[in-house]
């Protein structure tokens, strides 16, 4: 769920970037990448390595919300569509570091 909303962030970000012909910032998606096949990849993940790997993530997804919100404030919009996603992806961040941080596994209207 982190990784497809990671993944939609960066192609966002990466169309108001052409959109409005603006440098793309930096936003690490191999690592994201290299990190999120590590655990999918393992056989036996603990809660130890699946917590970190949630972690890493949501730092992820943090630095990309940061760009998106940067971008807006100077006035670089994306689209009606990407705004709806964009929004989707805000309430699932939020409900993954809610659940993270106070280390439970659900939460009230999950998406």
């Amino acid at each position: 769920m982190l990784n497809e909303a990671r993944e939609n962030l960066e192609a966002i970000i990466s169309s108001v970037c052409y959109e409005y012909n603006i440098l793309k910032p930096r936003m690490y998606k191999n690592n994201a990448r290299k990190d999120y096949l590590a655990l999918a990849k393992c056989k036996k993940r603990s809660s130890k390595k699946i917590r970190k790997a949630i972690k890493k993530q949501l730092q992820y997804i943090r630095r990309d919300r940061n760009y998106i919100d940067w971008f807006m404030s100077y006035g670089y919009y994306p689209d009606k569509h990407q705004m709806e996603r964009i929004a989707v992806i805000y309430k699932v961040y939020e409900q993954q570091e809610y659940m993270y941080k106070n280390n439970v596994h659900t939460v009230q209207a999950r998406l």
